[in-house]
């Protein structure tokens, strides 16, 4: 895993006692493969079933190279395909998550390997009282708040080794985020 990515692990107790469904939350997105469901700031996007196993075998590795051999047999496990159907949906892919090959975000190609997942990924584990679509919003939300904690940690921790310029400045900032 990269040293960008951050994992996030949240186990909720189900009436089983066993996790059966997860979220993988990215930026604005929130994937629940169990659901074969993709949102963008909450709202359901269009993503082919091919695309979506795809997508699932990236987050759950963030960060590693996923070899193309594994990625063809997740999305065609009893089919024979030429590498091509992999490009293909692996632009299809691009296009429903807003990005170009030119400037990744999300997905690296590794030339001649395989596919890297590098955003930061936060992974959640319900149980059968999973959440609905707005709770993964709201799960999406939390996610980015952690993430601004830990901008907020960061810094101050810059201020206290005495390396931050404008530290007045930046604990102003805090104290109107808290109000």
């Amino acid at each position: 895993m990269s040293s960008a990515a951050v994992q996030l692990s949240v186990s909720l107790p189900s009436k089983t006692g066993s996790p059966t469904s997860r979220s993988f939350a990215f930026d604005e997105f929130v994937l629940s493969p169990e659901r074969q469901l993709l949102l963008n700031r909450g709202i359901p996007v269009r993503i082919g079933g091919r695309a979506l196993d795809l997508l699932t075998a990236l987050v759950e590795r963030p960060g590693e190279l996923v070899d193309k051999q594994v990625l063809m047999s997740r999305a065609w496990p009893r089919t024979f395909v030429d590498a091509a159907n992999l490009k293909v949906n692996m632009t299809s892919l691009r296009r429903v998550l807003g990005e170009n090959h030119a400037t990744p975000r999300y997905i690296a190609t590794v030339v001649g390997r395989g596919y890297r997942f590098i955003a930061p990924v936060r992974v959640s584990e319900f149980g059968a009282d999973a959440p609905t679509d707005g709770d993964a919003a709201i799960a999406a939300r939390i996610g980015r708040l952690i993430d601004d904690i830990e901008a907020i940690r960061r810094e101050l921790q810059q201020i206290r080794d005495g390396s931050h310029n404008g530290s007045r400045h930046a604990f102003d900032s805090v104290r109107g985020m808290a109000a």
